[in-house]
């Protein structure tokens, strides 16, 4: 991973996490099927579909590949995937090239560099999708990007959901600067942040107040969630 990226990569993986939590909510055990002719993906469960009937409008970002052990970007595949299916990974090859970030630039990428969900998480932020899906396959997976009017909101509030979710954040990624990670979450959903003393962040939003600590090297030390004044 570059420099570069993992700097990208710091600034909107909480972010990205907390909208894979929603949808691991809401899918709980099922079954897949992608449909590229009409651009959507359907969740099923014991042959049923999940209980609303879950279909999303999707887009293709990429393929793994276990016998290349490669992840290819949905713009390189020569795979047949609609073009139209294929616009979010050109808006991050433009960012990628504009910027200089070969994760996002390059057409293939070995995965012993960057896996596809550290790819897929940066990408459901940067590109304000509601999540991502890995679809396992013979010989690797697909990743395709959800972005539907019908996905539900989350029932809880974004610093509550923050709470919740970043502890497992920080024990499924070794990231180097948790801090860096909890602002990006906050600056994502317009939160501001205030220093109440050194290594300490204090969220405060109706009905709830966050207290962060950090240790000198800005991992997260504390996090307590309590209730504030009513909104």
């Amino acid at each position: 991973m570059t420099e570069r990226f993992a700097e990208l990569f710091l600034d909107h993986v909480a972010t990205g996490w907390d909208r894979q939590m929603l949808l691991s909510e809401l899918l709980d055990e099922h079954e897949w099927k992608l449909d590229l002719e009409s651009g959507r993906i359907a969740f099923s469960s014991g042959g049923t579909l999940c209980r609303k009937e879950w279909t999303f409008a999707v887009e293709v970002l990429g393929t793994e590949s276990d016998t290349s052990e490669t992840w290819r970007w949905s713009w390189a595949n020569p795979g047949g995937i609609p073009d139209q299916l294929t616009l979010a990974s050109r808006r991050l090859q433009a960012l990628g090239t504009e910027q200089g970030i070969p994760e996002l630039a390059e057409p293939v990428l070995a995965l012993c560099d960057v896996t596809g969900h550290e790819l897929a998480l940066c990408a459901t932020s940067l590109l304000g999708a509601d999540a991502y899906y890995r679809g396992p396959h013979g010989g690797g997976a697909v990743y395709v990007l959800i972005r539907d009017g019908a996905f539900p909101p989350p029932a809880v509030a974004p610093v509550v959901r923050l709470a919740r979710h970043f502890p497992s954040l920080l024990a499924t990624f070794d990231l180097t600067d948790h801090r860096r990670a909890l602002r990006g979450f906050l600056r994502a959903n317009g939160i501001p942040s205030v220093e109440r003393e050194p290594r300490t962040l204090e969220v405060q939003t109706p009905g709830h107040v966050l207290v962060a600590a950090f240790d000198d090297a800005n991992r997260l030390a504390d996090l307590v969630l309590r209730p504030g004044l009513a909104p």
